[in-house]
């Protein structure tokens, strides 16, 4: 076994069964989320929540909104959160842990400065508060399949 074939290996074998779990979670959501139309909202029949899926710049993400909107034709759109998953690049999806940010629907946002967006992902790394668990993504993954096939 050569030296890459080796770490692989041992990387392999120090992953503990949830981060085993969270890996096959994200594939699977990736592959799901893949089939969507972009920019196509989905609504889950069992939930209510609106599901989309956009690409950009390569990247693959899953958006969710947290209520239901009762007619999206007007212009009366009511405050709403949105839930982003970054599930990686059109080519493959990225390693645990995948992270959910929260917008408000109707806030157009500014773009982060490197500084702000490296303060963020600190943050990240000692309270864990954006992470998401495979229990999350299994239950985003059949909301996702609800709303695909509704």
């Amino acid at each position: 076994m050569g030296a890459t074939g080796w770490s692989r290996w041992r990387q392999k074998r120090r992953r503990t069964p949830d981060e085993t779990a969270e890996r096959a979670e994200i594939r699977a959501l990736w592959h799901l989320a893949k089939q969507v139309p972009t920019r196509k909202l989905l609504r889950d029949p069992e939930t209510g929540r609106y599901i989309g899926v956009d690409r950009h710049h390569s990247m693959l993400e899953v958006l969710v909104s947290d209520l239901d909107f009762t007619d999206p034709r007007t212009d009366d759109v009511p405050d709403a959160v949105v839930t982003a998953y970054h599930l990686g690049s059109a080519w493959r999806p990225m390693p645990p842990p995948i992270m959910r940010m929260h917008t408000p629907l109707n806030d157009t946002g500014t773009s982060r400065t490197w500084r702000e967006a490296g303060d963020l992902l600190d943050f990240n790394d000692h309270t864990g508060a954006m992470n998401t668990s495979a229990a999350e993504l299994a239950d985003l993954h059949a909301q996702l399949n609800r709303a695909l096939h509704a």
